[in-house]
């Protein structure tokens, strides 16, 4: 027989275990009692399922609750029971025999599903999966064979798939699914972003979109539409990587070559182009849309295309009054910078903590930003030669940015930053109270910004915004043509 003061000290360490109130201490000496003896064991056992028969026999639940309500609820009385075991100290083995004369319950685990069947058309005929339709209508992982009809699951991220027979499809996780073959329609909101459907022969996330993806039963190959937003395709040969916009059809055959990419869109709508050809006033110019701050000497320079500005004495364009006009979203910054030492453009609203940039940080390029916590940004490592001009941009589209340097893509649609956080476009600050073209202000003094003033201190030629988001065959177009907006040639 066991010691009573041992067999005590037991029943304590149980009741904190089951209280969630162990150290790290006690746990090992719960532990080592377990370890020591089958006897042990049991009362642990014998305990906790005379626990949880109490907690379901004082609860009497008269309505469907979500499982955290069941969770905190069972807590709380259990906390009640434990008080009493610990006040009466009555040993384990005698707990355990209050059960004797009541039949045990079956406590089932609360399962999640992937997905969840919300159609079916009246047509709809399976050949296989039926069996995987469960409790009101969740499905399990698994495949799933249309001989005809359709269906729409909602998987627990929020996509929407569709799918039309005959087809082979199947269920993988709340953010994946796969197509053998057959048609199928994805709609991802913003909780299934990177949503993805594998097929055969490459992947394709699902970037906030819709699109429809068909792959013909006999031959193996592939059509991608894309409706609204932004795909990638991630093909299996060569791992190549494709990104399709609105509008979009890509075609790839049974060995996982595209064999045709159609990407329709108008000539990206320009918004304005500084040219740099001459001085401009202080006072706002129709179509300079920017005041000059600083001093006006010496600013023209012999620049990539006829004349540029010379913005070494800590000059920068003022965009204060066109602020309403500019694009907030799904735009591109494209220019010529010579002996760049910061900062190439800005938006913020006006205080230290929300604000999005574009610069030169000494060997990077980079975009930016900052919405309360802390700044983040994605950046490339890239050659600045001295005394020479680099075409630089970024483009900005549903939360994901690219960088370019030189008419190449540096960064390719990147949607989190170096600390993990989500790419902040100017819409998500709020009131932008200002912008600049050579300039920002920080907010918070530093060594080498005293006045916590960024600016460009360098030269800058050719400055463009578009109202879209350009792509790298777009920018190549500028970077071989300064001086020159984007027309129908491209």
């Amino acid at each position: 027989m066991k010691d009573s003061s041992e067999q005590d000290k037991f029943l304590s360490l149980v009741i904190k275990y089951h209280d969630d109130n162990l150290t790290e201490d006690e746990s090992n000496r719960l532990k080592k009692y377990l370890d020591s003896s089958p006897d042990y064991i049991k009362q642990f056992n014998d305990f906790g399922l005379m626990t949880t028969q109490l907690i379901h026999e004082f609860e009497q639940p008269t309505e469907v609750k979500t499982h955290i309500q069941i969770v905190k609820e069972e807590k709380n009385v259990l906390s009640k029971i434990l008080t009493i075991a610990a006040l009466v100290a009555i040993s384990l083995f005698s707990l355990a025999s209050l059960l004797q004369n009541q039949p045990a319950k079956n406590i089932e685990p609360i399962k999640t599903y992937s997905a969840k069947l919300s159609y079916t058309s009246q047509d709809l005929t399976w050949d296989m999966g039926e069996d995987l339709i469960v409790n009101d209508l969740h499905t399990e992982d698994g495949w799933f064979n249309l001989s005809k009809g359709k269906a729409i699951l909602v998987f627990g991220s929020g996509a929407e798939v569709e799918i039309e027979g005959p087809a082979l499809f199947a269920v993988v996780s709340p953010m994946e699914a796969y197509l053998e073959y057959g048609q199928a329609s994805v709609y991802a909101p913003e909780s299934a972003r990177n949503f993805t459907i594998k097929v055969p022969t490459m992947d394709i996330v699902d970037l906030g979109t819709k699109f429809s993806i068909a792959i013909d039963p006999n031959d193996g190959n592939s059509k991608v539409n894309v409706t609204e937003g932004l795909v990638d395709l991630h093909l299996k040969v060569n791992n190549q990587k494709e990104s399709l916009y609105a509008g979009a059809e890509a075609q790839v055959n049974s060995k996982g070559t595209m064999v045709s990419l159609n990407t329709p869109r108008n000539v990206p709508a320009l918004f304005s182009h500084w040219d740099f050809n001459q001085e401009q006033s202080n006072k706002q110019d129709q179509d300079f849309l920017g005041t000059l701050l600083g001093p006006k000497e010496n600013l023209l320079t012999q620049g990539k295309h006829q004349q540029a500005f010379d913005l070494s004495l800590g000059q920068c364009i003022d965009l204060k009054s066109s602020i309403s006009d500019l694009p907030k979203d799904n735009f591109t910054v494209a220019t010529w910078v010579k002996n760049p030492t910061n900062m190439i453009f800005s938006m913020t609203d006006g205080t230290k903590n929300k604000r999005v940039q574009f610069e030169r940080y000494r060997n990077r390029l980079l975009y930016g930003w900052q919405n309360g916590k802390f700044f983040d940004s994605v950046n490339a490592f890239v050659e600045w030669k001295e005394d020479q001009w680099h075409h630089v941009a970024f483009s900005i589209h549903e939360g994901r940015v690219s960088l370019f340097m030189d008419g190449k893509k540096i960064v390719d649609h990147e949607h989190q930053g170096r600390l993990n956080s989500k790419v902040i476009c100017p819409k998500d600050l709020g009131d932008i109270k200002h912008a600049y073209i050579g300039r920002l202000f920080k907010g918070t003094p530093s060594k080498n910004f005293p006045d916590s003033i960024q600016k460009l201190n360098g030269q800058i030629d050719d400055f463009q915004i578009y109202y879209a988001t350009l792509n790298e065959k777009e920018i190549q177009y500028l970077y071989a043509n300064p001086g020159r907006t984007l027309d129908l040639s491209i």
